[in-house]
């Protein structure tokens, strides 16, 4: 792809002065960094999803290509680099790039929404509903995704919880679920 012209026709051009910029943005290369800490489960091939400003709707797909083999001492990180290809050549290089890097994993993870967790003290809660009336039941967190949260220990598949309005229940409160449908624990 031609950039703009830096000249004008019939203008004198210097030695080693640029005319134009020559870019192959088929495929673009992305560099970012991660914590250190995170070193152990990336590896080369691995997929990655990116978002930028001018199409916040889409993701683009790359994969890691290159891991840095040190890590800064000043940030404590480690340097990726990743193809990313580009049809329609619509991404340019220097725009700025979210990265989703999936590290982990669970197919059969028991999930419930984030608000439907209600922190008390150092632990972590949920209320479940259990004959009418709703339990305030103690949940080990797992990982974490914009707006759910995986349940390692204290909560069963198909168990109803209370998502919405934990602000004003009580353990033993009874409840009447509105919705036609209990959205239970997946």
């Amino acid at each position: 792809m031609t950039g703009l012209r830096q000249v004008s026709p019939g203008a004198y051009a210097k030695a080693g002065q640029d005319i134009a910029r020559l870019e192959g943005i088929g495929t673009l290369k992305l560099d970012f960094r991660v914590p250190e800490t995170y070193l152990r489960k990336i590896r080369v091939g691995q997929a990655l999803a990116v978002t930028v400003d001018a199409y916040p709707a889409e993701s683009f797909s790359g994969v890691i290509y290159a891991i840095e083999p040190s890590v800064d001492e000043a940030t404590r990180t480690v340097l990726l680099r990743a193809r990313l290809p580009n049809p329609g050549v619509r991404l340019k290089p220097g725009m700025f790039a979210r990265v989703n890097l999936t590290l982990a994993r669970r197919d059969n993870a028991l999930v419930v929404p984030e608000q439907a967790i209600v922190p008390r003290g150092s632990g972590s809660y949920v209320f479940r509903i259990d004959g009418g009336k709703v339990a305030l039941t103690k949940v080990e967190l797992g990982l974490r995704r914009p707006g759910e949260v995986e349940i390692v220990s204290g909560l069963a598949a198909g168990q109803a919880i209370v998502a919405d309005g934990q602000l004003k229940l009580q353990d033993g409160a009874t409840v009447a679920v509105m919705v036609e449908q209990q959205r239970a624990a997946k």
